[in-house]
């Protein structure tokens, strides 16, 4: 499978891993787009964001939303100037979240997948593709649903992407 950035169609690297059936991604962003799109932080950006269906977040190395596309705001609540700053499990619903220890703090979240795959990016500049996680969400309304958490260090930001897959109970 060949990658390609999803806002210009210039091609990425070779995907070695073509074979793997988890291996289903095909989008990116070149450096270029992204470097031209985080420097500003205003439309172009948003507009990119938004092509993604499910909750993407871009995050800062001290783990804190810098912006996110349209659904994980619909998902937050809260009015898009709020979001920056935040934690991934405060504007995604996480019920983690909501407790005293808050986003990132408690035991349990020490086991959740968009922290391991956001700090694995942040660290060693790879990126995590379609990793299935069960987080606890609110806005999954108590169904059993699979999460592929996919994330992508862009300079010195990670992009966390969420797609859902819903699975028989």
């Amino acid at each position: 499978m060949q990658r390609k950035c999803a806002w210009c169609g210039k091609s990425l690297e070779s995907d070695h891993n073509a074979n793997k059936p988890e291996r289903l991604i095909s989008h990116g962003i070149c450096f270029d787009c992204a470097r031209k799109m985080f420097e500003t932080m205003s439309e172009p950006m948003q507009e990119f964001l938004d092509r993604f269906p499910g909750p993407v977040l871009v995050m800062d190395p001290d783990e804190n939303v810098l912006a996110a596309n349209r659904k994980a705001i619909e998902i937050s609540a809260v009015a898009p100037e709020q979001i920056r700053g935040m934690k991934c499990g405060n504007v995604l619903k996480c019920q983690q979240a909501e407790k005293p220890e808050g986003c990132s703090r408690s035991d349990k979240c020490r086991r959740c997948i968009m922290l391991q795959a956001m700090r694995y990016s942040h660290a060693t500049g790879l990126p995590r593709e379609r990793i299935p996680a069960s987080p606890e969400f609110e806005w999954l309304g108590g169904k059993r649903t699979v999460i592929y958490v996919s994330s992508e260090k862009i300079g010195d930001l990670v992009i966390l992407t969420l797609e859902e897959s819903a699975t028989e109970d």
